[in-house]
């Protein structure tokens, strides 16, 4: 009976590891203004992946965060959907969540 507790500990604990593993490597967020189109944005981060995916009034707009464009094409975006004040915190989220690649000009 007792290596049969034992199992069950070892198999919940390895279950808890798995969650906190794929906690680590997502992130999800919702944005909510009258300033967005439809009134939310919701942002999730997928570091393993790489991307992130917004979705504004039912439709998925994905990022792949290894492209050196990345950035600047989020802030576009952000700025055609939102204010410029919540283009700004959107995108400053985002980077705390996942690393963004940077544009190499050389």
């Amino acid at each position: 009976m007792k290596k049969r507790r034992n199992k069950i500990c070892v198999l919940n604990l390895f279950h808890l590891s798995l969650h906190q593993q794929i906690k680590q490597t997502m992130a999800t967020k919702t944005f909510k203004s009258e300033y967005h189109a439809g009134g939310s944005i919701k942002v999730t981060t997928d570091e393993k992946k790489k991307q992130v995916t917004f979705l504004v009034c039912d439709h998925e707009y994905v990022f792949n965060t290894t492209d050196s464009r990345a950035e600047s094409q989020m802030d576009n975006f952000l700025f055609e959907n939102t204010s410029s004040y919540y283009a700004e915190q959107i995108l400053n989220w985002v980077k705390s969540k996942i690393k963004i690649e940077t544009p190499s000009f050389w």
